[in-house]
Formats: structure tokens, C-alpha cells, sequence
């Protein structure tokens, strides 16, 4: 009679912790990124039946306890927000995010960039990951700029500038390519040269067949001259003299660079038949290209499906500025619940850590989606099922402690 008491209370207790765990699930069920917890149950240590000829097949239990609340990491489903730093993970992993000096690990990726440029989520917390090393501290990025991954504790909080600009490079080669025909007839070609200071000077050269000709093949006089974008002004020129085979292909030019406003320029025509040809076949379709790029200021920050932040300047150039981690843990089911959608790692879940290629470079190891958001994985008509089930346990332990009272006082009456 009093072990039916206890095990009633052990029962009552079991099950009570229960109820809280699948009411906890029921309140996150519209929490971005909130995973479930279930309770698991087991027995309490049970003692043999003793019979007149010893002990018999039988045992009397000593009631259930929850063991464990373990962690379901299963995937929620994808809703798709149209907000380009919204991410969600289409996989295994967990975003890092670090407030108060503590790091925590979530799978809610409502990000954002705040006013001072810090990548942050609802809450402030900062997003950790890597930075670019080609940002200067006067806001300047080097174009050859390209960022990975580092190691699990390289991570920390991504800050990037809120005034950025794209270096101005100038052009130090113009090439020119197509036909000048063999009539005596002049040709002209145009490219944009950019100086230092980002101006976009226009260069032209003329091509006139020479007055003298050699014995074998043609030559071509050239000018070269170089004015300035805004007032037109000469900035420097140059002459020179092209000489091509009998069938067309460039032999030599004698042309020098220019002067681009301090940096010198070359002029490339080319060699053989790649460049500046001269013959009969589709003569007069000259073209050119230049190197070089305008600089630009920062007009902004998204993140591609690589979970990079991208910076986007005026001049129409992105490059990569940071990369967002993504960690990873031998056993998810460890992690702690530290309310809401973020978690702390544990004894049990071992130390995060990233996935490798084959060259032993850090990767995501899961794909990003971006504009989207994983919702939580709590079904609620599943859990409301289950919050029934355990209510009904939770009365029939309450039953059992009536009746073994009930029982108890029969016992002191007799």
C-alpha cells in the first residue's frame, strides 16, 4: 500500500515534468528556429517477486522518471521572406551568435545590419564569422579581396564599415583589334583610358596608309591622342608607324605609350593575326578594350547563397567581405535551450566544429537559402495530442495515490 503511494508520487512527478516540456514545445511553435524537446522516460529499479519455492519470474516496479529531455534537431519548414539577409540552413549546422560575452547557436536566421554596421539578430546579438583581410582602416577595399572560412575559434562578431570605397585602377593598357583593310582609306578606333584621380579620358587612334610602302606587305601611319574626359583638353599623343605582311599579319609597331596623367598607358595592336590585321577580309571592323576601373563608394551589403556578405559599390562591382560560420556538433540532442530560438553547447554535445574539403579548408558543410527562414519543428496538433495523453497518466497516478490511502485506512479500520 505505501509503494502504491510512492510510485503514485514518482508517477505524478514523472509526468508533470512532461507536461512542461510539451507545454514548452507548444509555446514555441511559431518561434523561428525553435526545435522540440521530448521527454524521455524509464523505470525506477524493481525488485524480484519471492515465492515459498524462491524467487519467481516476476517483478513489482518502483514507478518511471523522466531520464532525459534530449533535443530533436529536426529541419522546420522553409518559409520563404523576400528579405536578402533572412537565412536559413537546408541541412545540418547552427549559425553562432555571441551577446553579453556568451555565445549561443541558433537556427533562426532573421539577421540584419544595424546603424553601425554590425550584423546582428532580433535581439542584438552579433553574427560570428570571418572577416576579409582586404579592408583597410580608412574604409578602402582591395579589389583582389576574397574571404573563406577560418578556423572554429578565428570566429568573431562581423562589423564591416558603414562608408567603404572601391579603389580607383588605372588603365595601363589599351588593346585594339580588327581589320584596316588595304584601301587608302583612314581608320579610326576610340577607347576609355581612366586615369588616377578616375577619370574616364577618351584615346583615339588614327590609322593612315603610309605614303611610303615597303617592297613586300603594307605599313600604316598611326596617331594616338589622348584628351580629357571633362574640357576636352590634350593630355598627351603619340605617333608611330605599323607594318603587316603581304597577307596581313602585324610584323612590328613603332608606336611608344602614352602619358595618362602620370601613368603610362601602352598600346597594344597586338601580334600575327590576334590585334590590328591588314588585308582584304572584312576589312573596317576595328574594336578595342581597355583595362582599369572607375573607384565607387558603398552602396550597400546582401549575402549570396554562400553565406557571404557582399559588398556592393556605385561603380557596379561587389566583392565578398565576410563569410558567415556555420558550426557543427558531434551530438545536437546535447544542446541547451537558453530560451527561444538559442541554444549553448554542453558536456554532452562536444565542442562545435566545421566541416573540410579535401584540402583540409573549412566549408559550410549545408546549404544557405537566402530570403527565407526555417520555421519551428513543433506540430501542434502532435503535441496537443501528446499534452492529452499525459494528462490522462497524470490522473491515474493521482488515482493510484487515492486508492492506496483508501486502502491504507481499510488496513487501520481492520
Amino acid at each position: 500500500m505505501n509503494q502504491t503511494i510512492y510510485t503514485g508520487i514518482i508517477g505524478l512527478q514523472a509526468n508533470q515534468q512532461a507536461l512542461n516540456v510539451t507545454a514548452n514545445n507548444i509555446a514555441g511553435v511559431d518561434t523561428t528556429g525553435f526545435k522540440k524537446n521530448r521527454a524521455e522516460f524509464q523505470s525506477l529499479f524493481a525488485k524480484a517477486l519471492i515465492g515459498a519455492n524462491g524467487p519467481v519470474n516476476s517483478t513489482v516496479g518502483l514507478g518511471s522518471e523522466v531520464a532525459t529531455t534530449p533535443l530533436m534537431a529536426t529541419t522546420g519548414s522553409i518559409t520563404n521572406t523576400g528579405v536578402n539577409t533572412d537565412l536559413a540552413i537546408s541541412g545540418n549546422g547552427w549559425f553562432g551568435v555571441e551577446g553579453n560575452n556568451q555565445v549561443a547557436y541558433t537556427r533562426d536566421g532573421k539577421f540584419s545590419f544595424d546603424a553601425n554596421g554590425n550584423f546582428v539578430n532580433t535581439q542584438g546579438d552579433f553574427v560570428l564569422g570571418t572577416i576579409a583581410a582586404g579592408i583597410s582602416q580608412n574604409g578602402t577595399i582591395n579589389p583582389n579581396t576574397t574571404v573563406s572560412l577560418g578556423s572554429v575559434l578565428d570566429q568573431a562578431p562581423i562589423s564591416l564599415p558603414t562608408q567603404m570605397s572601391y579603389p580607383t585602377t588605372p588603365t595601363t593598357v589599351a588593346s585594339f583589334f580588327g581589320n584596316l583593310g588595304t584601301a587608302n582609306i583612314p581608320q579610326r578606333v576610340s577607347a576609355t583610358a581612366i586615369d588616377s584621380k578616375g577619370n574616364k579620358n577618351s584615346l583615339q587612334l588614327t590609322f593612315t596608309k603610309s605614303a611610303k610602302q615597303p617592297t613586300s606587305g603594307l605599313s600604316w601611319d598611326i596617331n594616338a591622342t589622348l584628351k580629357s574626359a571633362t574640357n576636352n583638353d590634350t593630355i598627351s599623343t603619340g605617333t608611330g608607324v605599323v607594318t603587316f605582311s603581304q597577307t596581313g599579319a602585324l610584323i612590328s609597331s613603332t608606336l611608344k605609350s602614352l602619358n595618362n596623367n602620370g601613368a603610362p598607358l601602352a598600346i597594344n595592336l597586338g601580334s600575327g593575326y590576334n590585334g590590328i590585321v591588314s588585308n582584304t577580309s572584312n576589312s573596317g571592323n576595328l574594336n578595342s578594350s581597355a583595362n582599369g576601373q572607375v573607384g565607387g563608394a558603398l552602396t550597400g551589403y546582401s549575402v549570396n547563397n554562400n553565406a557571404q556578405i557582399v559588398a556592393s559599390f556605385s561603380n557596379s562591382k561587389q566583392l565578398p567581405v565576410a563569410q558567415i560560420a556555420l558550426f557543427h556538433f558531434q551530438n545536437e540532442q546535447g544542446l541547451q535551450n537558453m530560451g527561444g530560438s538559442k541554444y549553448a553547447a554542453s558536456n554532452n554535445t562536444g565542442q562545435p566544429f566545421f566541416y573540410t574539403n579535401s584540402l583540409g579548408k573549412s566549408i559550410l558543410g549545408s546549404k544557405i537559402l537566402t530570403g527565407s527562414l526555417e520555421s519551428s519543428n513543433v506540430s501542434y496538433s502532435t503535441s496537443l495530442t501528446k499534452l492529452i495523453v499525459l494528462q490522462r497518466s497524470y490522473d491515474a497516478n493521482s488515482k493510484s495515490i487515492t486508492v492506496g490511502d483508501q486502502l491504507l485506512k481499510k488496513a487501520l479500520q481492520m
